[in-house]
């Protein structure tokens, strides 16, 4: 009995020791592991609003931010019978392609507001262009500062838009992760764990306070390859992210409704596609010929073989996103519109730039909202039920993600169904028919009063999207829709000339570019364009008398240096074209366009060896099974009139 008795007071000094210890830590502000992002880490972030000068109890968006969120402002402290909703998530959140007038969000508290009087519904949007889940968590733990009465999260399609290393995922059994998950909440294990990480190699990527979207660096999609070691990690994270948010909620006792998210599925092909690993050149080529015939019989209507050449592609390679894309189309007009999902889907799975929200984490979404009890708007399923034939597409969408206005305001009536279902409004605003009646009779009378120019401007936003992702036929479309109206924004004619280039029309595009110029305000990028327009035109000297004008300070220095060697090789000055663009080369190595530009300069200064190597890798980079060698060299030795001398 002493025995027992002595391990029993030691174990209970040992508990108290613990106890005492992980309260001095919590009062030393030590942060346990499961509150904090395990993968990503912040430098030099900045307040989303701040104090408004001279207006004691207001505060407004940092100017520093308004890159990425709608400007507005609130009172703080909160006014009275004032219920304040927050909505967090990305450009779909923010409005996107418009702004927050016809955003969900504004759309949720325009319902409210509309259906009585005694009480404010404020609408604080808190979608930030381009932002990730990790960092949406950052901003749902700042905005608790500032009294929400509800929190809705709707967040998932940019998660692969940054550049992060993961440490590789493990698969635990269940037992080892509840044990992990346990451990996360001592502040001891988190000192120890920090400790430990600190001496090995492989800690967690630290993130610049603002967005820097890959596809906004040069390359663009091309840096984009398929990786599922990195795959594996964003799904990982993301779910992290969303459990993070619930418990903070759960923390603070922030009331917060989760949404599943919808994307365009029938009406976007994939952004970018490609092959598995290991196809043989036979095989690709195989591939190739039973996909152009397939595009041929879809074209002539005969859906049945454009099916059975379809699946003999599979056979050879089922990965390609685009087709499953094409395979869709074909299950559709075939009217076997549950298959078509399933490759709908595939497609959207399988893209390599991947823009629309996996369908992992719509499970995850509504497996974390049961786990924890949380409000589940399940937005997919509302656009599944009331698109044709269950299958999203233009009739919803404005592009790849982003919703309609009528799609925005299904949201917003998904979120308040949710939340009359839950209780967790101050009354029901769509408690029987004539609520509803009247509900609806304010959509859409507000939807009538959208003026023709707010319209067009959404189609330069969407033109912009799809611009930025690559997809220029679409982008051309939509562009040409906002300047049939808008004729004072020179950022459309000049996406416009961007455009042409890529089409191989110089002199159109040179139009579009003295355009811009004229409006204004885009005059480094339209300085570019007008550079790679006289380029293509075969002018060197004007290309280069263009270049020199951009002042030093505002030029971006790898277009640059890649634009002034191919003017230079064009302009006679081979030697210090190889310059410039081994130059280009050596800062963003995966640019397919300057690397065949430099295995051009190689050849005409007789460079063989180097000549080869650079077009072998701008084929390999390109996709090419294998690059005809001989047949470029003969054309570039005809276009610069070289008679295989060096120059």
């Amino acid at each position: 009995m002493k025995n027992i008795g002595k391990t029993l007071s030691a174990l209970a000094i040992g508990i108290s020791l613990i106890i005492v210890i992980e309260g001095l830590l919590a009062v030393a502000g030590v942060t346990p592991l499961r509150d904090k992002d395990p993968f990503v880490g912040f430098k030099g972030s900045s307040p989303v609003f701040i104090p408004k000068p001279d207006h004691l109890g207001t505060c407004y968006l940092n100017p520093a931010k308004e890159t990425y969120f709608n400007k507005q402002e609130f009172r703080y402290p909160k006014p009275q019978r004032t219920f304040r909703i927050m909505s967090f998530g990305g450009s779909t959140t923010y409005g996107r392609p418009y702004i927050n007038n016809t955003s969900f969000p504004h759309w949720i508290s325009g319902i409210l507001n509309n259906a009585q009087t005694s009480i404010n519904f404020e609408n604080i949007n808190m979608g930030g262009i381009s932002y990730a889940s990790y960092r949406v968590r950052i901003l749902v733990r700042g905005m608790a500062a500032y009294s929400p009465d509800l929190y809705v999260l709707y967040s998932g399609h940019n998660e692969f838009l940054e550049s992060r290393t993961f440490q590789k995922i493990r698969n635990e059994p269940e037992t080892l992760r509840k044990l992990r998950s346990f451990l996360h909440r001592s502040r001891i294990y988190t000192v120890i764990s920090g400790a430990v990480s600190s001496l090995r190699k492989g800690r967690k990527t630290i993130l610049p306070g603002s967005v820097n979207a890959r596809l906004e660096e040069i390359g663009g999609y091309e840096l984009y390859h398929r990786d599922p070691e990195f795959r594996k990690g964003v799904i990982a994270q993301y779910r992290d992210s969303i459990e993070g948010i619930i418990r903070f909620c759960r923390k603070k006792n922030i009331p917060l409704i989760l949404c599943t998210l919808p994307s365009n599925l029938t009406g976007v092909s994939p952004f970018k596609s490609e092959h598995r690993p290991g196809l043989s050149a036979a095989d690709l080529g195989e591939w190739n010929r039973l996909i152009d015939s397939a595009e041929g019989e879809l074209g002539r209507h005969d859906f049945a073989g454009a099916l059975n050449r379809i699946r003999s592609a599979e056979k050879i390679d089922g990965s390609f996103a685009y087709l499953q894309f094409i395979k869709g189309r074909i299950l559709m007009e075939l009217g076997r519109y549950e298959e078509a999902g399933k490759a709908f889907l595939m497609a959207k799975e399988e893209d390599i730039v991947p823009l629309r929200a996996l369908e992992t984490f719509n499970n995850a979404i509504r497996t974390l909202a049961e786990r924890y009890q949380v409000p589940l708007a399940d937005v997919e399923a509302a656009f599944r039920n009331v698109a044709p034939n269950g299958l999203p597409g233009n009739e919803l969408f404005v592009d790849h993600v982003h919703p309609t206005i009528k799609g925005q305001q299904l949201i917003a009536w998904t979120v308040l169904n949710t939340a009359e279902e839950n209780r967790i409004l101050p009354f029901d605003p769509l408690r029987d028919e004539l609520s509803r009646e009247k509900a609806m009779a304010f959509l859409k009378e507000e939807n009538d009063r959208v003026t023709p120019r707010y319209r067009a401007m959404g189609y330069w936003g969407v033109g912009r999207v799809f611009h930025w992702a690559g997809k220029y036929p679409e982008a051309r479309t939509a562009l040409l829709k906002a300047w049939d109206t808008v004729r004072d924004v020179a950022e459309i004619p000049l996406l416009l000339g961007d455009i042409e280039i890529i089409r191989r029309n110089p002199r159109q595009a040179m139009d579009y570019f003295q355009k811009a110029q004229e409006i204004g305000g885009e005059e480094v990028r339209t300085a570019y364009g007008m550079a790679t327009a006289a380029i293509q035109l075969s002018e060197g000297e004007r290309a280069l008398g263009i270049l020199n004008g951009i002042p030093p300070a505002e030029r971006s220095p790898i277009r640059h240096l890649g634009l002034s060697g191919e003017a230079l090789l064009l302009a006679g000055r081979t030697g210090e074209a190889v310059k410039n663009l081994e130059a280009a080369i050596q800062k963003a190595p995966e640019v397919r366009r300057f690397l065949f530009s430099l295995a051009r300069a190689y050849v005409v200064k007789g460079d063989e060896s180097y000549a080869r190597k650079t077009f072998n890798k701008y084929a390999e980079l390109s996709g090419l099974a294998e690059g005809d060698y001989g047949d470029f060299r003969r054309t570039t030795l005809d276009k610069f009139h070289v008679q295989g001398r060096n120059r």
